[in-house]
């Protein structure tokens, strides 16, 4: 493939009028999977805030993998270390399994127990596929720390900020002012 390193100057004008027009008028909510807008504010309390692309914690397997559409994918069994299908997880025939999907040329991991995904990891993307790994609530990898303290709130900085409910936490790494990568998990049930 062939990269340019910026593009010609119309195209540029051409983004950035159509950027001001829909910018100013459309500001986009965020939303869950149903495309359901959430609360203003984040709740810590809401599964559907720990998550990307629509998909979260606790939601069936089956239906996570559907919304992603992975070009590829594979599931093996925590106990055995035998690939597993999505339809035998979704029946909760393995207990526990760790999945790797490619999505848009990019990888993300998923832990599934008993059919319900429990954990999303996301890192290792591409600058330019930046905008296609976003968090439900819109925080996408290389974002600024500013912008995750807008969409999440406060919390203590570090390499890695965390925000956490009863049952979920999410888990923001940090590098240079940029996000890098984050990770949700579900911490009980």
């Amino acid at each position: 493939m062939k990269y340019f390193a910026r593009p010609p100057g119309w195209l540029a004008l051409m983004l950035a009028i159509s950027l001001l027009l829909t910018g100013c008028n459309n500001e986009p909510q965020p939303t869950d999977a149903a495309g359901s807008p959430l609360s203003a504010e984040f709740d810590p309390e809401n599964s559907k805030e720990y998550g990307i692309r629509g998909i979260y914690l606790g939601q069936g397997v089956k239906e996570a993998v559907a919304t992603l559409k992975p070009a590829k994918y594979e599931f093996m069994d925590a106990e055995t270390r035998a690939s597993v299908s999505v339809d035998d997880l979704a029946q909760g025939k393995a207990a526990a399994a760790m999945g790797i999907l490619v999505v848009d040329e990019a990888q993300l991991m998923l832990k599934v127990s008993e059919g319900k995904v429990t954990s999303i990891m996301v890192g290792g993307i591409p600058k330019e596929a930046a905008g296609k790994f976003q968090t439900n609530r819109g925080l996408a990898v290389y974002d600024s720390v500013d912008k995750l303290t807008e969409l999440y709130g406060r919390t203590a900085e570090g390499q890695e900020m965390v925000y956490h409910g009863k049952t979920d936490q999410a888990v923001f790494t940090v590098s240079q002012g940029q996000i890098i990568g984050f990770r949700f998990d579900r911490i009980s049930e």
